[in-house]
Order: structure tokens, then C-alpha cells, then sequence
């Protein structure tokens, strides 16, 4: 796929391809071009909204969600390539070691410690848990968050 052939080229040359017209689309993903030999590859990468946006058969569909369900604890992205689903590929956070010991420590100095993330429930629900964090929120949009922090400092 041009996708590998461009991942090896930027390994070989030491960099990554030039990517243009790179935009986020708040609550799906990101949108850009990224070169590939002496083309562009329309490349559209996000979460399942992404197949509402390009080319899907019904097979792709399901095929992707198998993919999600196999990979629930996980953040399942979808990849288009020039308008059609090519591929899925799942992401999983890992802590820093210093996180339990971070938020331990702001709840000793009288911190109220809550978590929002873009993640689903079930890929949230274990890390909050891990860091003890009771308050948390999934499947936010960066607005949600913004809102979410703007609320709570009026609240005290």
C-alpha cells in the first residue's frame, strides 16, 4: 500500500514524508495529505465516524466492527486512504510509572484528582481505576473538556 511504501521511504531517509493540508476534525480524527513518491495520499484517520465519511462496503463495515469489538480495550482507528477504508489499527495508553505516585500525591495536598479523556468507557474505566481517580469522564470531545474545566473552576 502507499502507506507502507511511504513509511519506508521516511525510515530510509532518516525522516518522515512531507505531509499538507493537515486538519483535526473535532470528535473523528485527523485529515491530510502525505507524500508518497512524487504524489499525495489523501489520508483520513480517526474513529468509526471516519466510515461515514468514505467509501465502505458492507463487508469493511463489519470487518471493522469485529476489529473494535476484538480490540474493546483499546482506541480503534480507522484509516482511509484516497476515500476508501484501507485498514484499522489499535492504540493502547500506557502510564508513566510516576502517574499512581503524581496523583497520590495531589490528593495528599488536597487536590480533587478527575480524569477526562477522548477514550471509550471500557479503555478508561481500567486506567482510572489503576490511578484510584473516582471521577472521570470518556468519549469527551476537546470542548467537552474545556467546558467540563471551565465548570468546575466556577465551582470551586
Amino acid at each position: 500500500s502507499s502507506v507502507v511504501g511511504c513509511a519506508a521511504e521516511a525510515f530510509e531517509a532518516g525522516g518522515l514524508p512531507e505531509v499538507r493540508k493537515f486538519k483535526n476534525i473535532e470528535g473523528v480524527g485527523i485529515q491530510g495529505q502525505v507524500s508518497s513518491g512524487t504524489s499525495f495520499v489523501s489520508v483520513l484517520a480517526g474513529n468509526a465516524k471516519v466510515l461515514e465519511e468514505v467509501a465502505v462496503t458492507d463487508a469493511d463495515r463489519q470487518h471493522f466492527e469485529a476489529f473494535q469489538r476484538a480490540h474493546a480495550l483499546d482506541t480503534v482507528l480507522a484509516v482511509a486512504l484516497d476515500g476508501a477504508l484501507e485498514f484499522a489499527i489499535a492504540l493502547n495508553d500506557t502510564l508513566r510509572p510516576s502517574a499512581k505516585g503524581t496523583t497520590d500525591e495531589l490528593r495528599r495536598l488536597g487536590c480533587s484528582v478527575a480524569m477526562l479523556t477522548g477514550d471509550a468507557a471500557l479503555a478508561a474505566t481500567p486506567v482510572a481505576q489503576s490511578l484510584g481517580i473516582h471521577e472521570f469522564r470518556s468519549s469527551m470531545l476537546p470542548s467537552e473538556k474545556q467546558a467540563w474545566v471551565v465548570a468546575s473552576e466556577k465551582s470551586g
